[in-house]
């Protein structure tokens, strides 16, 4: 793929969705915010001569946080995957078939 060919796909990509673009840049920057005030209150100055303890905890609670959440979303995609192969449940206005595997054709 030419280079022309990926800087004009890029382009239409940034003009047909701006304010796609513009919520996911605000929520990058509400995220990157509330990090900054974590960080600043769990690494004080005061605790740089036990190594920053409670700082470290911080950081391990919140990776212990964002595993335990990852794994409860992926049960709950898989348990609605399976409704959606069984024909319980529409997923993306598909029944049965995921939307996302295609289907050979034969």
């Amino acid at each position: 793929m030419s280079e022309d060919t990926v800087l004009g796909q890029s382009l239409q990509l940034l003009c047909k969705s701006p304010h796609r673009l513009w919520s996911r840049a605000n929520d990058s920057v509400a995220g990157g915010g509330i990090g900054g005030i974590i960080a600043s209150v769990s690494f004080r100055q005061q605790d740089r001569a036990t190594g920053y303890i409670p700082g470290l905890w911080t950081t391990v609670a919140a990776q212990l946080v964002i595993c335990i959440t990852a794994s409860l979303l992926m049960l709950y995609f898989r348990s609605q995957n399976k409704k959606a192969d069984r024909g319980e449940k529409i997923l993306e206005g598909h029944l049965g078939e995921s939307p996302l595997v295609p289907v050979s054709q034969s």
